[in-house]
């Protein structure tokens, strides 16, 4: 498959967790789905790279700044995330404000990434 200019350079896809309970009830991550046939249609590694740590608030009760709040602190780059000095393809199925997908971004920064592009199936309406 032809590289799409969101994947262009890009070193590894990853996605946005799910919390525990939130995993177990839906059986999947529609995010992780979505990133493992991204990457495989690109020819790209799939990282579990973030961890959901804390338990948050359903974000589409929110306003967009309790929304930044919520999630401040909820995602760390796991143990052996290799993220460092790459150029990052983050997943997510839905993107309302794009709070979780900036504190996601953030915490790969924070880990070492290059860079972070975000690529999300749908946009949402707050």
């Amino acid at each position: 498959m032809e590289h799409p200019e969101i994947c262009r350079d890009i070193d590894v896809v990853t996605f946005v967790p799910m919390g525990q309970g939130h995993a177990r009830a839906k059986e999947y991550n529609q995010s992780e789905v979505l990133a493992r046939r991204v990457a495989a249609l690109s020819s790209l590694a799939c990282l579990c790279a973030l961890q959901k740590v804390r338990k948050t608030k359903p974000q589409n009760a929110l306003s967009r700044e309790e929304r930044l709040i919520n999630l401040r602190g909820a995602f760390t780059a796991r143990p052996r995330a290799r993220v460092k000095d790459a150029r990052v393809l983050l997943v997510d199925d839905v993107m309302t404000t794009g709070a979780t997908l900036g504190e996601c971004a953030k915490v790969l920064r924070d880990a070492g990434a290059r860079e972070v592009r975000c690529l999300t199936l749908a946009r949402g309406v707050s």
